[in-house]
């Protein structure tokens, strides 16, 4: 009988995170949708000029619907990925090119922080098996988290090295004011912390990007050294 009562209770569970799932997918992520391409077209005065105060309005609007489906786009491929219905598409990817895509990009978002920015690796390329994609959101999540928590006017540097079973991509940004136990819990689950106060999201994003490089059959190794903090992505050749 109280087998009977765990397994009615683990089913029932099972099909609200059904229900939540799909509400997400289908009466929140859709509308969501639909108002950032509607705020697009206000933003780029399609159908009408603004002043400069309600084009800061909208402006501000669409940022928060994009971050908010960001967020939703998120939570489905971590229940995705979770329930392995992601079948990878593996592949020979050159992961130094792919790195350096994502870290420029993020060079450039961040140019307001006036921080120094390199990467370095003494090689021009390194092939590995992966899924491009997968590999290539993981990457995005770490670096998003990094260049957000870089101190301003700091230094943040990405090191590639390789060995003969082994490539490694070592993330380093300072931070005088972070804590190592808020940094090291930042890429649990259901965490939080005054770090993650202001950018939302971001502790599954990190979740994410652990379980990718899990996948993959690698490591994501934090360390911190004084006012340091590391992110070391180990994958194998």
């Amino acid at each position: 009988m109280l087998k009977d009562t765990v397994e009615d209770y683990k089913l029932k569970a099972y099909k609200q995170r059904e229900t939540y799932i799909s509400t997400i997918n289908h009466d929140l992520k859709i509308p969501t949708l639909a108002q950032i391409r509607a705020l697009e077209l206000l933003a780029g005065e399609s159908l009408g000029l603004l002043n400069p105060k309600q084009k800061e309005v909208v402006n501000l609007t669409l940022d928060s619907c994009r971050s908010m489906y960001e967020i939703m786009s998120h939570i489905l491929y971590s229940y995705k990925f979770e329930n392995q219905d992601i079948v990878p598409d593996i592949e020979s990817i050159d992961v130094i090119g792919l790195i350096r895509e994502s870290f420029d990009t993020f060079c450039r978002n961040s140019s307001d922080k006036s921080m120094c920015a390199k990467m370095k690796s003494l090689k021009t390329q390194i092939f590995i098996h992966a899924d491009k994609e997968q590999l290539s959101k993981a990457f995005e999540n770490i670096f998003g988290y990094c260049f957000s928590c870089a101190h301003y006017k700091g230094h943040i540097l990405c090191e590639i090295n390789s060995g003969t079973k082994y490539m490694t991509a070592k993330i380093s940004f300072e931070n005088p004011f972070m804590k190592y136990k808020n940094f090291e819990n930042m890429f649990n689950k259901y965490t939080t912390s005054d770090e993650k106060l202001d950018k939302l999201g971001t502790n599954l994003r990190l979740y994410l990007a652990k379980q990718i490089i899990k996948s993959h059959n690698g490591e994501l190794i934090l360390e911190t050294i004084n006012t340091n903090f590391l992110c070391i992505v180990k994958l194998p050749i």
